[in-house]
């Protein structure tokens, strides 16, 4: 059966316009097997999520598409859900890969945790489909002509909810690091998490941290890897007194490579882990960071 022309769009929404730029390449790429259309939905930040969904709708309505991409991210994802229920579509959440297939396409999805992979063939035509979709996971994409972009204004905020301030986030450089070095809640003070940033400038790598490095004020809500924090795809992730629950290892499913440090020898860490040592990650941290520095 031939591959019917598909009609995508782009949804790029405030905060989150960069990851959704970098959905164009897939759009262009599924379009292209049959001959379909891609454009690019543009607006700005708005704290009324729920008239920016209503805006965006009535931009799909005079645009159709039959297939709506979004990035992954928290902030979309709410989006997503909205903008399914005003185009009356379908939704994916947490997508790591979207494919052509006769008849429609075929997705797959990360589910319990990012531990397991749902795939769902679903049949272009019907209704439309809204798709957030993981950008970090989207290989192969290349190098593609310019997107069509529609600027959409972004309406005035409606809330009961005053927003009195606004803090940019400092960013992590988690994202394309190929080295992270991750501290968790085996640490015992702010001074062992320094060193966990000490080991990771030495190893040209980046700091991460779990949630419990993060409640206790020693990192960055943006350094938090798992579940609901950064997803990251190193070479090499290197976990220092991480636990290794579900939630984290969310986060740091496609290392190629895990270096898991843990004193307690049944820390769920390491039956993720390429190689492992049980010790006291405290004692060992200043250990490691004198071992790279002599050889270098």
């Amino acid at each position: 059966m031939a591959k019917s022309p598909l009609s995508i769009a782009v949804v790029a929404a405030g905060g989150d316009r960069d990851d959704a730029m970098a959905l164009a390449s897939l759009a262009r790429r599924l379009a292209c097997e049959g001959g379909g259309t891609v454009h690019a939905l543009a607006t700005g930040d708005s704290d009324d999520v729920r008239g920016l969904a209503a805006v965006l709708a009535g931009a799909l309505a005079a645009t159709p598409a039959d297939v709506v991409l979004l990035p992954d991210t928290p902030d979309s994802r709410i989006l997503a859900a909205l903008l399914a229920e005003s185009l009356d579509a379908g939704i994916l959440t947490r997508c790591t890969s979207v494919a052509r297939s006769a008849g429609g396409f075929e997705v797959a999805c990360a589910t319990y945790g990012g531990v397991a992979r749902a795939h769902y063939r679903l049949r272009a035509g019907d209704h439309p489909w809204v798709l957030a979709v993981d950008a970090q996971a989207i290989t192969g994409s290349g190098e593609t002509d310019p997107v069509p972009v529609i600027d959409v204004a972004a309406p005035a905020a409606t809330s009961h909810v005053q927003v009195l301030s606004r803090q940019a986030r400092q960013p992590s450089g988690l994202a394309g690091a190929r080295v992270v070095v991750t501290g968790g809640g085996g640490l015992r003070s702010e001074e062992d998490y320094r060193r966990v940033e000490q080991l990771a400038e030495l190893l040209g790598g980046v700091a991460g941290a779990s949630k419990p490095a993060v409640v206790r004020g020693w990192a960055r809500a943006e350094q938090k890897v798992g579940l609901t924090g950064a997803r990251v795809s190193p070479d090499v992730y290197i976990a220092l007194g991480v636990s290794g629950a579900s939630q984290h290892m969310a986060g740091c499913a496609r290392a190629r490579v895990v270096v898991a440090v843990n004193i307690d020898r049944r820390a769920p860490i390491f039956a993720h882990a390429t190689y492992g040592a049980v010790a006291d990650v405290n004692t060992l941290l200043p250990v490691l960071i004198d071992a790279v520095r002599n050889a270098r």
